[in-house]
């Protein structure tokens, strides 16, 4: 990291600490799928992705404890 970026990051971190911070936190949510799935694969667990949202009907039946 060059000398100006440090002197911009410290500055920017103690100046606008929330930003920053909300930036780093943004990042590591961006890159929890990339991380995260690999690992589930290797430990064998599934990754059991809905191909959609849920219809009303399954909803409805979730939320009143009724199965199919």
């Amino acid at each position: 990291m060059s000398s100006a970026a440090k002197q911009w990051f410290y500055k920017m971190m103690h100046e606008e600490p929330i930003i920053m911070w909300s930036c780093f936190v943004g990042g590591v949510g961006l890159l929890m799928p990339v991380v995260v799935l690999p690992i589930r694969e290797a430990l064998g667990s599934g990754t059991n992705i809905p191909a959609g949202p849920p219809s009303p009907h399954q909803v409805a039946s979730a939320l009143s404890g009724k199965n199919k």
